[in-house]
């Protein structure tokens, strides 16, 4: 955000209702320092290199939070990115298979790791990450190659999310998770919300990419439902840190536009990110809402809008099949 203030109306549900009740899905964070990773930008998009512990303020619902550290080093990133593979999607298949078997893996630095799900009647992880290219496009040929029979049915949106953030959770460093989608979920066990506050806990970022146009779907004679699935990517995005790019730039329209260069701003985008690391009192179990601003002049900052603090074991996780069915 800029150095004003931005409605949090989405994370302000998540969090208050987790100042009860931690999803239970949640990694552990351990005692100390907290870490998270930003990004600092113009309003059009340039990034803000440069900035300093003096450049940023923290606070949570307490008062402020002190700042340890803030390096812009570029590290190494783990990403699972996943696709929908329903048939809502099906006219959008070969041009995102096509980026991301092309400018997705040609975007990965050689430190970076991957690992590639699937949207479908079942969600799909496929095993294990890597950072070889031939291996991850073998994964990728291999898990986008589903049967029929999976691409109808329901569309477990969060579902696959969620267990795309469950096989981060233990990873080191920076984590992402970037979902491919046209966001008409059905079928979920997960809401948005459990998933938004797991990511958070787990301290992993949500980006969407995807054409989500409005829908209209008929009540009545006289009456209908407007549903908008562009509202809920768009929250779960900005709530953990991530990119909502949905339905609003021609290039996006993955039924003609060509996603490679979407894909490839997004990992660069993650490359360039801030750590931040701050202290955040005693592992309470909470989770907190988390203020963050610059002193730079018309900049902006992408970040998580809250965090977990737990000195306990993580949680179990669930079961998720990591390979097609």
């Amino acid at each position: 955000m800029t150095t004003g203030t931005m409605p949090r109306i989405g994370v302000a549900a998540i969090v208050a209702a987790a100042l009860v009740c931690l999803h239970p899905l949640a990694a552990a964070r351990p005692a100390g320092p907290v870490t998270i990773h930003v990004a600092v930008e113009r309003p059009n998009g340039t990034p803000v290199a440069g900035l300093t512990r003096e450049d940023f303020s923290l606070s949570n619902e307490s008062g402020p939070c002190p700042i340890e550290s803030v390096s812009g080093a570029d590290q190494p990133i783990t990403f699972v990115l996943v696709l929908d593979l329903t048939s809502s999607v099906q006219g959008m298949f070969s041009t995102a298979k096509a980026a991301v078997e092309k400018s997705f893996l040609s975007s990965l630095r050689p430190s970076d790791r991957a690992r590639f799900g699937v949207i479908a009647a079942h969600p799909m992880l496929d095993t294990g990450f890597a950072g070889d290219r031939r291996t991850l496009l073998a994964s990728a040929r291999r898990l986008f190659n589903l049967p029929n029979a999976e691409r109808v049915g329901p569309s477990p949106v969060w579902d696959a999310a969620d267990a795309a953030v469950s096989a981060l959770e233990a990873e080191p460093g920076r984590r992402a998770v970037v979902l491919l989608t046209d966001g008409r979920a059905t079928g979920n066990l997960r809401s948005v919300d459990e998933v938004g506050l797991h990511a958070i806990a787990a301290g992993v970022s949500i980006s969407i990419v995807g054409l989500a146009v409005q829908m209209t779907i008929p009540q009545t004679q006289t009456t209908a439902a407007v549903v908008r699935p562009s509202v809920m990517l768009r929250r779960l995005a900005e709530d953990t840190g991530g990119s909502c790019l949905a339905g609003c730039i021609p290039i996006l329209d993955l039924r003609s536009g060509d996603l490679g260069p979407t894909l490839a701003h997004l990992v660069r985008d993650f490359h360039r990110r801030y750590e931040i690391r701050f202290l955040a009192g005693e592992p309470d179990g909470r989770a907190h809402l988390l203020d963050i601003r610059v002193k730079t002049p018309f900049a902006w900052v992408r970040a998580p809008r809250g965090y977990v603090v737990r000195s306990a074991a993580p949680g179990a996780l669930h079961d998720v099949s990591t390979t097609p069915r």
